[in-house]
Formats: C-alpha cells, sequence, structure tokens
C-alpha cells in the first residue's frame, strides 16, 4: 500500500490528510485539538493522529507533502519587506525571525518528525495544491479550475484544466492583485478578526443595500481581459508594512470601524451593511467573469472552484445561477486546509492515477470521539426520536455523532439544533453557542425532497446544498414556517439532508415536521464562541 501524507501550515487553518493508495483515510485539521480557531501552526497533533487512526508508522509513509513551496514563499516576503525598507523595518524584523525560527527548516522538521528520508519530503506550489483539491475530489472527468485565493508563494489566483493526464495551469494572476486579501483588507477596514471575518462580512451583506457599489468596484476593478485589478492607492496588498488598507480607504467609505464598536447596520446609518453588501455584489460580479473565462480557456463548461473565495456561499450562487457552467463543484474544505488534500492527491498522481471514490468519504475522516465533560455529557435514546418533544418546547440539542467531517463547517456530525418552527429559534441557537452578533445566521437543515417546496434552488446545485455552500431564495412558504432563519434579503443557507447518506437526521427532520408542520431544523457547527469542541464519548445528545 501507498501512504502519502499531505501537510498544510503557516497560513489561516492548518491540517493534515493520509492517503492510502489514493483514498483518503484520515483527515483532521489542528484546531481540532488545540480548540484555538483558524490555528495555522504546523499540525503535528493533527498528522499523528491521522497516522494512529490508519495505524501506521512515520517510516511507512512513501511521501510528506507539504502544500506549497516555503523558500518561494520567502522569497516573496522579503522582496516585498525590502520594497518597503527602512518604512518596514520593524515588520521587516517580525518577518525574518518567523522564516529563520522554523518555517525555512520545515523539511528538516518533517524528516525528524516521521522518521522519512529526505527525498520523502515534497513541496508543490499553493494554486496547485487547491486545484488538486478541487478537481480530483469532483466528480468530473474533465473540468476548468479556478482557484481565487489571498495568497500563496506569489500567485493569488489561477486557472487550470484538469483531465485524466493530471493539472495543467493555464494562467496565473500575482500579488497585490488578490480579490481574496482584498476582502481581508475590507474585513479589517470593518473592525473583524483576521481570517473570520470574511464569514462574517458574508452575513453583514444581508442586512444592507449596495448603495457603494461604484466605488468599491473602482478599488476593485476588473481588467478587459478577466483579470482582477486592485488599486494600490487604497490597498496595501503587496506585503507592506502597515494595515491592508490606506488612509484612502477612509476618504472613500469614511473612518475604519475600531473592533467592539458596534456596527452600523441600521436604518439611520447602515455604512457598514451597506459597504459589505457592495463588496458582495462585486465579488458576484468578478466570480462570474473568472467562471466564464475559465470555461473558455479550459474549453469545458464544467467547473471547479477552491480557494477563499470559494466558501462565499453568495458567490458560488451566483456562478450556478450565471449559466455559465453546466456542472459546478466546490470542495468540502476549500480553503487553506483542504490544500492538504490537494498536495497528497498531486504526489499520488505522478505514481498512480487518483482512483474514483465518493465525496463523502474524503469526508467522514476525523477523528473517532474521544473526550468531554462527563457532567455535561450523557447516552442517547436508543430511538433519536425521543428528541422530538425537546425541540419542540424550544430547547437547543446538541447532535454528536461518528468522526469529525473534513469539512470547512460541522455537516451532521457536530451541530447543534433548535425547531426552526419556532420565531426565535436562530437567535437561541447562537446564544446558546455564546455567539451573540445581531447579524449572524444558522444554516437550515432540511430534507433534501423538500427542497422545491421551501427555496429557489440553481441548476445543478445538490452537491453545494448537501455541504451547505450556498445562500439561495428563500419561498413564501418557508418565509412562513421558519421566519428566524431567514435574512434581511429573504435569503436562507440551506443544507438539504438526504435519507441514504444521513438517515437518522433525515428521520429526526420528519418527526419533527410531523409535531410542528414543517420538517426544518436550525443548525449550527458545535463551536463555543468560534472555538472548536474537538471529540467527544461515545454518540451523545446534550439539551441546553
Amino acid at each position: 500500500m501507498v501512504f502519502v501524507l499531505g501537510i498544510s501550515a503557516h497560513h489561516r487553518e492548518s491540517a493534515a490528510v493520509l492517503l492510502s493508495d489514493g483514498v483518503p483515510i484520515a483527515a483532521l485539521t489542528e484546531s481540532s485539538f488545540t480548540k484555538t480557531p483558524m490555528d495555522a501552526s504546523l499540525p503535528l497533533r493533527a498528522a499523528r493522529a491521522c497516522l494512529a487512526r490508519a495505524g501506521v508508522q512515520g517510516p511507512d509513509l512513501h511521501a510528506v507533502v507539504f502544500y506549497e513551496k516555503p523558500l518561494r514563499r520567502f522569497e516573496r516576503v522579503m522582496v516585498n519587506s525590502l520594497r518597503c525598507f527602512p518604512r518596514g523595518g520593524r515588520a521587516f524584523a517580525r518577518e525574518i525571525t518567523s522564516w529563520l525560527g522554523d518555517k525555512l527548516w520545515l523539511r528538516g522538521e518533517l524528516m525528524e518528525e516521521f522518521g522519512v528520508p529526505q527525498d520523502r519530503v515534497r513541496f508543490v506550489e499553493h494554486l496547485q495544491s487547491h486545484a488538486a483539491n478541487a478537481f480530483y475530489l469532483s466528480p468530473f472527468d474533465e473540468a476548468a479550475v479556478l482557484v481565487v485565493d489571498d495568497l500563496g508563494e506569489w500567485g493569488a489566483s489561477a486557472l487550470f484544466h484538469g483531465d485524466e493526464s493530471g493539472l495543467r495551469m493555464i494562467e496565473e494572476t500575482v500579488l497585490p492583485h488578490s480579490l481574496g486579501l482584498a476582502v481581508s483588507a475590507f474585513a479589517q477596514f470593518l473592525g473583524f478578526p483576521p481570517g473570520l471575518g470574511d464569514v462574517h462580512l458574508q452575513d453583514l451583506a444581508c442586512f444592507g443595500t449596495p448603495r457603494m457599489r461604484e466605488q468599491v468596484a473602482a478599488v476593485i476593478g476588473l481588467s478587459a481581459d478577466g483579470h482582477a485589478l486592485i488599486d494600490s492607492d487604497v490597498l496595501n496588498l503587496s506585503g507592506g508594512p502597515g494595515s491592508l488598507f490606506k488612509p484612502a480607504m477612509e476618504e472613500l467609505f469614511g473612518a475604519a470601524r475600531i473592533p467592539g464598536e458596534p456596527l452600523k447596520l441600521s436604518e439611520g446609518d447602515s455604512r457598514d451593511a451597506d459597504l459589505a453588501a457592495s463588496l458582495q455584489v462585486v465579488l458576484q460580479e468578478h466570480a462570474i467573469a473568472l467562471a466564464r473565462r475559465a470555461c473558455g480557456k479550459a474549453g469545458v463548461d464544467r467547473l471547479c472552484f477552491a480557494g477563499t473565495l470559494a466558501s462565499n456561499r453568495g458567490v458560488n450562487r451566483a456562478i450556478l445561477e450565471s449559466g455559465e457552467t453546466s456542472g459546478f463543484f466546490v470542495p468540502p474544505h476549500p480553503c487553506d486546509a483542504g490544500g492538504a488534500m490537494g498536495a497528497a492527491l498531486l504526489v499520488h498522481r505522478e505514481t498512480a492515477p487518483v482512483p474514483m471514490f465518493q465525496l463523502w468519504q474524503a469526508i467522514d475522516l476525523g477523528d473517532a470521539p474521544g473526550c468531554m465533560e462527563p457532567d455535561r455529557a450523557f447516552q442517547p435514546e436508543q430511538n433519536a426520536l425521543n428528541l422530538v418533544p425537546h425541540l419542540v418546547a424550544g430547547e437547543s440539542v446538541a447532535w454528536l455523532r461518528s468522526s469529525l467531517e473534513f469539512a470547512s463547517e460541522s455537516l451532521c456530525h457536530r451541530i447543534v439544533l433548535a425547531d426552526a418552527s419556532q420565531v426565535d429559534a436562530c437567535q437561541r441557537l447562537l446564544v446558546c453557542l455564546q455567539r451573540s452578533e445581531p447579524y449572524l445566521f444558522c444554516r437550515l437543515a432540511m430534507p433534501v425532497e423538500e427542497l422545491d417546496r421551501f427555496v429557489n434552488v440553481p441548476v445543478g446545485s445538490q452537491v453545494a446544498l448537501e455541504l451547505g455552500q450556498l445562500q439561495v431564495q428563500a419561498l413564501p412558504a418557508l418565509i412562513e414556517a421558519a421566519p428566524s432563519a431567514i435574512a434581511p434579503d429573504g435569503s436562507v443557507r440551506v443544507q438539504t439532508v438526504d435519507a441514504e447518506q444521513v438517515s437518522e437526521l433525515h428521520a429526526l427532520l420528519l418527526a419533527v415536521g410531523e409535531s410542528s408542520g414543517a420538517p426544518l431544523l436550525v443548525i449550527d457547527s458545535f463551536y463555543l464562541r468560534d472555538r472548536v469542541i474537538p471529540r467527544f464519548d461515545d454518540a451523545a445528545h446534550e439539551a441546553f
């Protein structure tokens, strides 16, 4: 058997993925062990757990693959720091200390940790890792692949053509013209925390109107040939010192929000929500143009999408509704954690074709249930339908099942759920998870056969809806049945539940429907204050 271990680290969320003969058999993020949101440290705990799950020793590995080339990234960091010298002296000192501390010696650290010789430690391009994560997990034999990330070695986005012979890069856009990093700049301007701000912007946009679309489009432009064009007089995306935006940003949009200040999203002053809505519209327009270019350049109308922008639910819906593609796929983990999966698949592809496997084989890969405070957990009822009275009575219930999923959000194994028919269901569920932001919304779980009854479904959205990757428009029946899950713009985050794949939760939805009139539950990942709850005792339910 050929074992390949993929590693991602040092930017956003880190992860480890283990392949056996090209099939994923274990995958975990480091945050599952440290409880630190978006933990970017080298995922040694996650890697050890992957090996233990498979009963594999480090020397048994045929390759340990890192998802980018550190020396090329170091080159970019140093070049950009020196361009700003001496103005960026302090930033340069921090960067050089970080790199000389451990990042440059990554090969040696991986050799020592896993007991493998030098030639078994491999490095692949950052954007190629994302492309492989999208294409090789997709159901397509041939597809255009679009990667829109924040930053890698030098590249920020790229177009690929994938077929049975592998992945071929068609073109690449380099810094500072990064859509992903531009989104981070706007998130920083609105006072959101690093790494998590992109998600907050999506929810905040539902409260605003895109009245500043033209100003945002001037900052994040699009060239005649479909490339992003960032105004460097407004945004500081080249790696220089200071924040990601310059004083010109405040001249355009007003004073930057200080973290912790109340957000401006009311009718009297909705600047923050309107700016987020304007940014969302511009991103959707750019994504459609990039999808059109990717499919045109590759000569195929099936599209795989990865990178930070692929986690934007509104962008995904815009691409689907544009009609530019006949098939569309976003991997379960489209961001940096998924890069570990892509890196491993790339190196395996050098020796043998990647075998076909079901998508859910690449999701249910996490650690087995482990520890939870015994006074908070209790064993499940023999029949999960006994939870129905608790839900109908207004309780929020933790649904803890099987292994951790390797996805950007817990899908059906580590979630908290509540009866969606109650007018305050979403707000109560978020409060029990210690998330009190007034603009946040939960996902809405529904049986897949009920989709047409409740929402407008874009063509080709089946897989994206299973993974909760779309924000779609609610129909009147849904607005009446689940009012707390509907955003002010009439959209809703839907996740479909299939009777064959998630039979127990599907049965619970139907039972709730018999009691409340609609088979709907609001759900969210089981995090407290955005901190991961890593592992649990044998499958449990818990009422809050």
